[in-house]
């Protein structure tokens, strides 16, 4: 499983934390799988879930894919930084925006 973030939105103090929303997607077994939601620095815990837009927990579930053992691992990777972080050029850094 490689994670791959290509939008990070702001920070902001969620739950007294600093949090970090944020998209991007997974690529496992050959696919892509989008995926959405933040990450909150302080109690170093992810909230994501693959995008619910996309109908992917129907393909993980075509692919024999435990949807909540994916999700552990993607939130785990995100939690423990196992990313690769993929901004689009000419993006402003969060806070930087003019």
């Amino acid at each position: 499983m490689e994670v791959i973030v290509d939008s990070m939105g702001e920070s902001s103090g969620v739950g007294g934390g600093v949090a970090n929303f944020l998209s991007g997607y997974v690529i496992f077994r050959g696919e892509k799988f989008p995926f959405r939601g933040n990450r909150v620095w302080q109690d170093r815990r992810a909230e994501c879930q693959p995008d619910p837009h996309r109908r992917i927990n129907e393909r993980l579930q075509d692919l024999n894919i435990d949807v909540e053992n994916f999700t552990s691992q993607l939130q785990r990777k995100l939690v423990e930084g196992e990313i690769n972080i993929v901004i689009p050029e000419g993006t402003p850094h969060p806070g930087m925006e003019s």
